[in-house]
């Protein structure tokens, strides 16, 4: 019995120890479950984002940007701060590398304004909600889209899809430019490829094919005539060596 409480010390300093490892063990684990939620919950976020980008794309994916005849004089303006920051460089490389934002880009005047720009004052009124922001101004001036600060898409289709919604909406019936009839097809190249000759027979004389009334029979006539003649001379000359005899 003295024996057994002699040990009851190290036991007791064991079990404790025991726990103490256990609980260490513990809250790794736990936080490796709660990091692991946490990617699990980024990875479903993403996925979910995708998928409505994705469902979009299907929606619009056959509408362009398709300015009214009067877009040559529109505005495309985006602001930023100087210098931009890595999301706004990558907000102006949407309109490099998306070919609708691109196309936007090519057919009206294009700015990029920074707080440096020396007319970056009178935009106060687009400005005032935070940087980056994306203007865009028909002929007049009117703002027919505007997105700022956090509002601003963070991906090219975003964008392009309230472009073209706002579009359509500030100016439904505008005249479209006519599309330009598509060339015509060229016509096929002839076949020079040379085939086989048209062969002609020889024609040296009338033959079967040839009319009666077209033939030469002059020839058999002659020699008809001459053989005649001829027969009549040997029947003269006997004649004549027949009464010599007499």
């Amino acid at each position: 019995m003295d024996r057994a409480r002699r040990f009851l010390p190290a036991i007791a300093l064991a079990f404790l120890m025991a726990l103490s490892v256990h609980g260490a063990m513990s809250a790794v684990t736990a936080r490796r479950l709660a990091a692991s939620a946490a990617n699990l919950h980024a990875v479903v976020h993403k996925a979910r984002a995708e998928a409505a980008e994705a469902k979009a794309i299907a929606e619009f994916g056959d509408r362009v940007i398709d300015l009214p005849e009067d877009g040559g004089g529109w505005h495309t303006s985006v602001f930023t701060h100087d210098p931009p920051t890595a999301a706004e460089q990558r907000l102006l490389g949407f309109f490099a590398s998306d070919p609708q934002l691109a196309k936007l880009k090519q057919q009206t005047h294009f700015h990029h304004y920074t707080p440096q720009s020396s007319v970056y004052s009178r935009f106060a009124n687009l400005t005032s909600a935070g940087l980056p922001a994306i203007v865009l101004q028909d002929a007049s001036g009117q703002v027919v889209y505007k997105s700022s600060g956090a509002a601003t898409p963070n991906a090219p289709w975003p964008l392009v899809k309230g472009v073209i919604e706002c579009i359509r909406a500030h100016c439904p019936h505008c005249p479209r430019p006519k599309p330009q009839p598509a060339p015509p097809e060229p016509e096929p190249a002839p076949d020079v490829t040379p085939g086989p000759p048209n062969l002609i027979p020889d024609v040296v004389g009338p033959n079967q094919n040839t009319p009666s009334d077209a033939r030469d029979d002059t020839v058999p006539v002659t020699i008809a005539v001459f053989l005649l003649a001829l027969g009549a001379g040997f029947v003269a000359a006997a004649r004549r060596d027949d009464r010599k005899l007499l």
